[in-house]
């Protein structure tokens, strides 16, 4: 499947609706620096980019920021602490103002057998956002997973509250494709909601991803030096 190259101003309007739903993400890695906020912020506002994902240490300065703007933050949290300390950031960031949250899959548990620990971990981070009307996405790192395996993740997280299934972190193996996403679309339908995350190449990859029925799409630097490129102005 492929599509032409945007060109502005004749595609705009396909490039406001991809950018409204893109979770911008540079201040998610962990080489990320306070002083990006800033520039993070900025572009998302400029370009109506709709929400920044961060971690912890940068989710004040980015609320702050983008305060009375559409932008909006989604708290973004790893496999690397325990289960009752990403319990206590996810409770912190709603709190604060976090829209939705990015959660890990603990795949540990899964390849272990521990599907009731990982749905009850599930559960319990869904029940958090549930309490502030909000949502959260469970990345299943498709990389590491065969065409089952990634039905059987997003089945049991779904079925434990998750309303996105997320492809991939992007720092790990595995990237976004077509294939996966047509995958789930067929085993779900709409009960499942797609992110496309991990290496989505261009506005064009993520326009047909959209076409496949991806409604959310992880971006870093790349977006805004391709929107710069082609002279794409709100």
């Amino acid at each position: 499947m492929r599509t032409a190259l945007f060109e502005c101003p004749v595609d705009n309007e396909k490039i406001k609706l991809l950018l409204e739903n893109v979770d911008y993400s540079p201040l998610l890695v962990p080489s990320s620096k306070p002083e990006w906020v800033e520039e993070v912020c900025r572009d998302a506002i400029h370009f109506g980019i709709g929400r920044i994902v961060a971690i912890d240490p940068f989710q004040d300065a980015v609320l702050e920021r983008i305060k009375g703007t559409n932008v909006r933050l989604v708290h973004g949290v790893g496999d690397l602490c325990t289960q009752e300390d990403a319990i206590r950031s996810a409770e912190l960031a709603f709190a604060k103002g976090a829209d939705e949250m990015d959660m890990m899959f603990r795949q540990s548990l899964y390849f272990d057998g521990k599907y009731d620990e990982l749905q009850n971990y599930i559960r319990k981070m869904a029940d958090v956002a549930a309490g502030y009307g909000k949502i959260i996405k469970v990345i299943i790192e498709t990389g590491y997973l065969t065409d089952e395996q990634k039905i059987e993740a997003s089945r049991l997280s779904l079925d434990a509250g998750a309303t996105f299934i997320k492809t991939n972190l992007g720092m790990r193996p595995g990237r976004a494709t077509l294939h996966d996403i047509l995958l789930l679309k067929e085993a779900f339908g709409d009960r499942i909601k797609v992110k496309a995350s991990g290496n989505v190449a261009s506005l064009e990859d993520a326009w047909v991803m959209w076409n496949a029925g991806a409604e959310r799409f992880a971006f870093r630097e790349l977006l805004v030096k391709q929107l710069k490129n082609i002279g794409y102005e709100p």
